[in-house]
């Protein structure tokens, strides 16, 4: 799944830039999901008077509203980007207004003078009511226009958008050099490739109901050494084959 965030200030043309690009996606063949980020303090998108607003009311923390047309799940905290992006399965996220995932960023802007200064190192294009003007390029940046040429936008999402880096603590990776962040940058960029990541080329993977954890490189040699020390008693084994482990609890 590739991932792209459109960030900018309120009124600048975000959410009419992303519906653009999902309606352009979609026509393409794509499965595209989305992600809105809520700035607002208290923000609830639920009715405290409503059956499921009583469920919470009444003290559930997870709720889940089902019905014929759309399913509905209700959190009474916000989640970790990696956990958020876990319930997608789409060939394309889009998110509006999230800065904390690691991966390409889409500018939204008024004006050149409404830009941030320094641009986020992410950042790989800038759109938004800006590309009203004419401008086709600032601070060295295309600038895309969502409604006058939305499949130029998708054509240029479809060469830069990546599958998002784990967003792993330096402190326990860092094999890169760098933060997902920053390295997040360098691929969008095109100074490193997303293949470049350790994580990505990991020969430990430790799947849990149907989702797969990132392992950073410490916890991964431990399950590794643990493995193969223990498999390489058994009958059978041969080296350098692949071992797969399937745990099954029951209850």
């Amino acid at each position: 799944m590739k991932a792209i965030a459109i960030v900018g200030h309120s009124k600048t043309g975000k959410t009419t830039l992303c519906e653009a690009l999902i309606r352009t996606l979609t026509a393409r063949g794509y499965r595209v999901g989305s992600v809105k980020e809520i700035h607002a303090e208290g923000f609830s998108i639920d009715d405290p008077a409503s059956n499921t607003g009583r469920h919470r009311s009444a003290g559930a923390r997870t709720v889940i509203a089902r019905g014929p047309a759309e399913t509905d799940v209700l959190l009474d905290h916000p989640i970790p980007h990696r956990q958020l992006l876990s319930y997608f399965d789409e060939d394309y996220v889009i998110l509006e207004g999230v800065r904390d995932v690691p991966c390409p960023l889409i500018q939204s802007a008024a004006s050149p003078e409404d830009l941030p200064n320094p641009l986020d190192p992410r950042t790989v294009a800038v759109s938004g009511v800006i590309a009203n003007g004419g401008l086709r390029e600032v601070q060295g940046l295309p600038v895309l226009n969502p409604l006058g040429d939305p499949d130029a936008l998708a054509d240029f999402v479809e060469r830069t958008a990546f599958p998002p880096l784990p967003g792993v603590d330096p402190k326990s990776c860092g094999a890169c050099g760098c933060d997902c962040m920053a390295f997040a940058g360098k691929i969008a960029h095109g100074a490193a490739q997303r293949e470049d990541c350790v994580q990505y080329r990991q020969p430990v993977s430790i799947t849990v109901g149907g989702r797969e954890l990132h392992l950073v490189p410490f916890v991964e040699r431990i399950v590794k050494n643990a493995v193969l020390g223990l498999v390489r008693e058994l009958d059978g084994y041969r080296e350098h084959s692949e071992i797969t482990v399937t745990i099954r609890e029951d209850g």
